[in-house]
């Protein structure tokens, strides 16, 4: 696949994810509430409301092409077009669903996806290779290690920056296992492989907490935190575990630096920005 078509369908995967994500958002305060997200018997009010299963089939859509995608090109460049769902994300919860965003959420977003932007600058077209089981279980066990400090130190009510992060890392996780998924050798193995279980585990439970973060916090907090946590993941991931390596030329050696510094400037201020315990001014009506 041309990586100019690969970027495309990415960015267009990107915005089917945003608007499904929207639409959930929008319904979520009206929903009962999911707790730490795995209350189970309180989906059925969820697969029973037409606009929030609107917003799940445009993110199933949204999976699917990214899917494709990831078998053809960089785990890394992918979640870097990836990002421009963020921005429009930011967009339909100030001027649709009526929240607010200040200086210090508008500075965190655009930070995190031009350090993301920039980091994808800085990739080259090299092959990749597949993980070594060592090193990835050592990834996997540190991101997993990192989401459950998160959940346990959010003393907010219901822990919406906690839920958000550590969804972010599930998710992320998710994207990993997928690419591993997406380039195993026929259908038939992918069927039987771990891969498959671990990318179905890792996302239902990172959209179990996602929904949650988004029912007990703005969407202009939660969903830069998550964001740009499932797609840090995987480019640091497709970096380090498969070998999507960075050109040593300037101006990209530069750009990967600036990238990290961004990234995790725009993360904490989006990580600490104070968190309202209200809900979101009425949302205009789609």
């Amino acid at each position: 696949m041309p990586l100019e078509l690969a970027i495309g369908l990415s960015a267009l995967a990107s915005a089917l994810l945003s608007l499904g994500l929207y639409l959930m958002k929008l319904r979520a305060p009206e929903l009962p509430a999911l707790g730490s997200g795995f209350r189970w018997t309180t989906w059925r009010a969820f697969l029973r409301d037409k606009l929030w299963l609107s917003g799940l089939l445009l993110q199933t859509f949204g999976y699917a092409l990214y899917f494709a995608v990831l078998r053809y090109a960089p785990l890394s460049l992918v979640h870097t077009a990836l990002t421009g769902g963020l921005v429009l994300f930011l967009l339909l919860a100030v001027f649709w669903l009526g929240e607010h965003a200040g200086v210090r959420e508008w500075a965190g977003g655009l930070l995190v996806t031009a350090g993301l932007v920039l980091l994808g600058l800085s990739l080259d077209e090299q092959s990749s290779h597949g993980p070594s089981p060592v090193y990835l279980g050592g990834f996997v066990g540190a991101c997993a290690l990192v989401a459950a400090l998160a959940l346990v130190l959010d003393r907010q009510p219901h822990r919406p920056v906690g839920t958000s992060i550590a969804s972010g890392l599930l998710l992320g996780l998710a994207a990993v296992f997928a690419k591993l998924l997406a380039t195993t050798d026929s259908f038939t193995r992918a069927l039987s492989s771990a891969p498959l279980w671990l990318t179905l585990g890792a996302n239902i439970g990172g959209f179990a907490l996602m929904q949650s973060a988004l029912q007990n916090g703005r969407g202009v907090v939660v969903v830069p935190i998550f964001a740009m946590l499932s797609d840090v993941v995987p480019i640091v991931a497709g970096i380090i575990l498969f070998g999507e390596t960075l050109p040593r030329e300037q101006p990209e050696a530069t750009f990967r630096l600036l990238a990290f510094v961004l990234a995790l400037t725009g993360g904490g201020l989006l990580a600490t920005t104070s968190e309202p315990h209200h809900r979101a001014a009425t949302p205009k009506s789609v």
